[in-house]
């Protein structure tokens, strides 16, 4: 293109880009195929823009769009008038540029994958050897979602209490501790001043899946009634612990203790 400005050498080279990508991209899709002399002319129909055919002449950076018409009918139907002896259907060849830099791509690509390191793939396990995760992050979490809990921070900021605008329920968590010992101590009162109705105990390494369910259900208020009602019996026991029975539980009863 000797008689053609840097401008015009660039606004060639750009729309031939743009057809090559379209082209790969199954944006535009090709019908026919023919040679005219030297080079390749090829008809296609977009698949938006309208669905606009067009009849593309040249190859590589010369590609361009030589004409437009308004149904793959009527595009087919010129461009066999004048390329029926060298018609052929489906997209043309690929030319030696577009192979080389096909082969470029899939060397860049093959050396990009070994170089980044494998991940692992995700595993599912059950709930209870779930990961730990950020027990501050779900304490924070909790007292931002629910109000009626006021958060209060020990002298030395190693302890946060959360209690509940009623005073009979308090929930302590201690910030470091070694793995096996309470990080968290729940416990519940009949009233503010009365003793312990219950006490639960959590370590810092209980699975943060089962800490958010315990503190969703504590929020709902319904999971820590402490009214005074009758004496605990079997038959209570059993049915507070019918949902573990269900999933396959077992219990005993050691003297004072269910294990």
């Amino acid at each position: 293109m000797p008689w053609c400005t840097h401008s015009e050498i660039r606004g060639i080279s750009n729309q031939a880009q743009k057809i090559h990508d379209d082209i790969r991209h199954g944006h535009l899709l090709i019908h026919a195929h023919a040679r005219d002399g030297h080079t390749t002319v090829v008809v296609g129909t977009y698949v938006h823009r309208g669905g606009k055919s067009v009849y593309l002449h040249g190859e590589d950076h010369l590609r361009q769009v030589a004409d437009t018409f308004d149904s793959p009918a009527q595009a087919l139907t010129a461009f066999e008038s004048v390329h029926a002896a060298e018609m052929r259907p489906g997209p043309a060849p690929l030319t030696d540029t577009e192979r080389a830099t096909i082969a470029a791509r899939s060397v860049f690509d093959v050396t990009t994958a070994k170089s980044e390191p494998s991940r692992p793939e995700p595993e599912t396990v059950p709930v209870y050897l779930a990961d730990a995760g950020d027990h501050d992050a779900l304490l924070d979490s909790f007292l931002d979602a629910h109000g009626e809990f006021e958060k209060w921070r020990t002298w030395s900021d190693d302890t946060t209490h959360a209690i509940h605008e009623s005073q009979t329920l308090r929930i302590e968590r201690v910030h470091e501790t070694p793995a096996h010992e309470p990080a968290w101590t729940v416990a519940a009162y009949e009233t503010p001043v009365s003793d312990r109705a219950w006490v639960l105990t959590a370590t810092g390494t209980t699975p943060a899946p089962v800490l958010q369910d315990l503190l969703a259900h504590l929020a709902d208020g319904d999971g820590w009634d402490t009214r005074v009602g009758a004496p605990v019996d079997e038959k209570m026991v059993t049915a507070a612990a019918q949902p573990l029975s269900d999933a396959g539980w077992k219990h005993t009863v050691d003297g004072r203790w269910i294990r």
